[in-house]
């Protein structure tokens, strides 16, 4: 059951994919767990799709479209 919906920041999804090491990693982490897990309903702005995907161009191009696939 859901218990609330979410607006997920662009940096939220990037701490996760990227595994950033900062503050912010364990929460980020939780953070997408839970929508996962469907507890929360997470939106993402359609602004942090483009924000995403420049931020992984060093990425290839195949990993880049499994990550904005599993965003969306």
């Amino acid at each position: 059951m859901r218990n609330t919906d979410a607006l997920i920041d662009a940096n939220v999804i990037l701490n996760y994919i990227t595994e950033r090491d900062d503050p912010f990693r364990d929460g980020s982490k939780k953070v997408t767990e839970l929508c996962a897990g469907e507890r929360f309903r997470g939106y993402v702005a359609f602004h942090s799709l483009s924000i995403i995907w420049y931020s992984l161009r060093k990425r290839p191009l195949r990993e880049r479209r499994f990550w904005l696939r599993n965003v969306c």
